[in-house]
């Protein structure tokens, strides 16, 4: 479904690295964890795939890198601006193939989806462990979010 969502913030978090969090309707789309949304930007004709990494409370946080021309583009946007949305795209994760203490691996733009995938998975009752990769040190993000 195409949305216009509003962005509530678009910061980085590590090198190169941005949180956007976009306010509407969409947070009610998004039906499993590993879903993602596609993005317009200004001033490109492809929309940019971004995995959602949570929604709640009527909010939707992507992370994304800046990798082209057009997710700098996205990096550029601010509170208020809105970006058309193809929003809840893709099946999802599977939860019932889990075990109690499901093992979650993903590197780099792999682990935001996973936080999702966590999330949902202690909802069930379940014990998610998760392994981080990232290129160096300083790309690390979202630590602390899987700690918690």
């Amino acid at each position: 479904m195409e949305r216009i969502l509003t962005v509530a913030a678009n910061e980085p978090i590590a090198p190169g690295v941005f949180r956007l969090l976009l306010d509407g309707a969409a947070v009610d789309d998004v039906r499993a964890p590993g879903q993602f949304f596609n993005l317009s930007v200004d001033g490109f004709y492809l929309r940019r795939p971004i995995s959602v990494c949570d929604a709640e409370n009527g909010r939707v946080t992507l992370i994304y890198k800046v990798v082209g021309a057009g997710t700098r583009a996205l990096s550029e946007y601010r509170r208020g601006q809105t970006v058309s949305a193809l929003t809840a795209l893709g099946n999802g994760y599977d939860l019932t193939k889990s075990g109690a203490r499901p093992l979650l691996i993903g590197g780099g733009a792999g682990v935001p989806p996973l936080y999702a995938l966590a999330k949902a998975l202690l909802v069930q009752g379940k014990q998610p462990q998760a392994i981080l990769g990232f290129n160096t040190r300083t790309e690390k993000f979202l630590e602390e979010d899987f700690q918690a």
